[in-house]
């Protein structure tokens, strides 16, 4: 049976039930200006990049810099994580599983280095031999830099790597990395041909999960 070289996972939505959070933010900063996110910029915000969430939020009529949105958004993020940080249902039991399997795990998000680490310091810094936040990109999800990025980190082929992911965005950042992609949806249902497997949630998930995945080296078809 093949296991994976190395699991990479996301983070917000896939981990952590955060997407909400930045987009509560995104509204608090919209609603003091009597503007709003439409439903269709909502959907697009998902799984997308800090860059992309301030433009959707300019593009509501928010006529501040980017930079600004964005640290603000980030701001309003790290406070409520200050209060607790809302794991998904399993997540923690798989990270742990995969860890004591001595299989490598990356997270690979879009979200700020300054958030990751508050979720970091509550989940422990031993789980993660790599970690590749947003703005230690250029190009962020859909293009696959992140999910490429820490593959080189690791050493090992995207081939040989497994991503699980929540949006079709982050899905589309992997596949085109050339990962195997598992998709497991939280906000949004994902689309079977947006993924290569998917799972209905993370509860109950261990490594035997992720046996006969494609062999190593196999490559796979974008």
């Amino acid at each position: 049976m093949t296991l994976p070289r190395a699991v990479l996972l996301d983070l917000d939505g896939t981990l952590i039930d955060t997407e909400e959070l930045y987009l509560e933010v995104a509204d608090e900063l919209l609603g003091a200006h009597g503007l709003t996110l439409s439903e269709e910029a909502r959907i697009a915000a998902i799984g997308s990049s800090m860059e992309t969430l301030a433009a959707l939020v300019r593009a509501a009529g928010l006529d501040v810099p980017s930079e600004v949105v964005i640290d603000d958004i980030v701001a309003g993020v790290v406070t409520r994580l200050r209060e607790s940080v809302p794991w998904r249902d399993g997540a923690r039991d798989l990270l742990a599983a995969l860890v004591a399997a001595g299989i490598r795990v990356g997270l690979v998000t879009m979200s700020y280095r300054v958030v990751v680490d508050r979720v970091l310091r509550d989940v422990g810094f031993g789980f993660f031999a790599v970690v590749v936040s947003g703005d230690d990109v250029a190009e962020g999800k859909p293009a696959p830099e992140a999910y490429a990025r820490a593959a080189g980190l690791l050493g090992v082929d995207p081939s040989d790597c497994v991503a699980v992911e929540d949006s079709q965005t982050g899905a589309a950042s992997a596949r085109s990395a050339g990962m195997w992609v598992i998709g497991a949806p939280f906000y949004r249902p994902l689309p079977a041909d947006a993924v290569d497997e998917l799972w209905d949630s993370l509860v109950g998930r261990r490594v035997d999960d992720l046996m006969n995945r494609p062999a190593p080296g196999r490559g796979l078809a974008p």
